[in-house]
């Protein structure tokens, strides 16, 4: 693998893959302060504890074919693990509303107390700027009660949608769910109960979550297009992290 070359050079080799381990270790630990405890993260700290173990036995390691040859293996897969979550945001953010959709599903992903997080209300801010192109859409706010939430993520999503200026008659609340698949399972039948003829819906999620948001849409026979809330730069690598390990289980059907 030519591109890493520089692990013909021990010393260097040392310095690069301890040098990046601890970089992505220290990111690891400042995170589990700012964000709930997720498989994201837990796969970010075990990336960086994996490369600071490399870079302080690099030496043994590479006196071992096989040790050598699987720590190549191990840094191909972090590379292409890499470039996967590039495609997953470049999907994510190509939007493709036609704004004369029926409804809009805008899926939940966290509550603090009852206050919506970041993340949420960047999905929020998204539905906003559709509901202003397309006010006619039914908004269907997408999310039940998880640990440390007081209320449950679509009332939360509710009030702040109404708070700036959404009628409250123009949404819907479903508060069952508790994963994107029954988000959307639950959100279908809703819509089924309030359309007698096909419908089309927009889904709102994080730029790195459509790509699995919409294949499972389509999997319950919506016919729907998506548009993007932004993921803050310093979230994206637990975010992205997180997103890798759930699109893998569902391509699995783990």
């Amino acid at each position: 693998m030519r591109m890493f070359d520089f692990l013909r050079s021990g010393t260097a080799a040392q310095a690069v893959l301890l040098s990046i381990g601890a970089l992505i270790s220290g990111y690891g630990v400042y995170m589990s302060f700012l964000v709930n405890f997720n498989a994201g993260l837990i796969l970010v700290l075990a990336v960086g504890l994996f490369l600071l173990t490399a870079g302080a036995f690099y030496r043994p390691i590479n006196l071992c074919i096989y040790t050598r040859v699987g720590l190549r293996i191990a840094l191909g897969g972090i590379c292409v693990s890499a470039l996967f979550a590039a495609a997953l945001g470049v999907y994510g953010c190509r939007d493709n509303p036609s704004y004369r959709e029926d409804a809009v599903i805008v899926l939940g992903c966290g509550v603090r107390g009852e206050v919506v997080s970041g993340q949420l209300a960047s999905r929020l801010e998204a539905a906003l700027r559709y509901y202003r192109k397309n006010p006619n859409a039914l908004i269907v706010v997408s999310g039940g009660q998880g640990k440390g939430e007081d209320i449950t993520e679509a009332l939360a999503m509710e009030r702040y949608l109404v708070e700036r200026g959404v009628p409250k008659d123009s949404i819907i609340k479903e508060e069952r769910s508790t994963s994107t698949y029954t988000n959307l399972l639950f959100s279908k039948e809703l819509l089924d109960d309030r359309f007698d003829t096909p419908y089309k819906t927009v889904i709102i999620s994080s730029d790195y979550h459509i790509y699995r948001a919409i294949r499972l849409s389509k999997r319950l026979g919506l016919d729907c297009t998506h548009v993007h809330g932004n993921t803050a730069w310093y979230e994206m690598p637990v975010r992205y992290s997180r997103e890798i390990l759930a699109v893998a289980k569902s391509l699995l059907g783990v």
